[in-house]
């Protein structure tokens, strides 16, 4: 790639490629696979693991891509491990990366550090769905 081509390319950009085919939707337990959706009996065993909207928290590893609702919208992003020095403990960054913002709109994206949450709890406020990323960095030689 010529230093022109690489000069005009914007610093991120965002394509949702979407699969075909449905998630399931569970609202509760009777109609959950594995379960007798007349009486509600347990049938087969259920997965091992901490599962929220159908991920296993144990497996995530970060940073991660992800979806989520917020004022009605469906919103892009990353979640991702920082360490609080005050509190000394880890805590999640939620940053929305469906578009670039200059300095003038600074606070009009998402970017929110959740210390006081555990994963599950932000999984389950914002309806956090993790998504496949494939990210292509392009450098300056020399």
């Amino acid at each position: 790639m010529s230093h022109e081509k690489f000069k005009k390319l914007p610093y991120l950009d965002v394509k949702v490629v979407k699969v075909e085919g449905k998630k399931p939707m569970v609202t509760s337990k009777e109609w959950a696979p594995g379960y007798c959706p007349r009486c509600g009996a347990l049938l087969v065993e259920p997965k091992k693991g901490n599962w929220v909207n159908g991920e296993n928290l144990g497996k995530i590893k970060f940073p991660c891509y992800c979806s989520w609702k917020a004022e009605d919208m469906i919103f892009y992003g990353e979640i991702n491990t920082n360490y609080n020095e005050h509190k000394q403990e880890l805590e999640y960054e939620l940053s929305d990366i469906t578009k670039q913002v200059n300095r003038d709109m600074m606070g009009s994206r998402y970017s929110i550090r959740y210390s006081s949450f555990s994963l599950k709890k932000l999984f389950e406020n914002r309806d956090i769905h993790i998504l496949k990323a494939k990210l292509t960095l392009f450098e300056e030689e020399g």
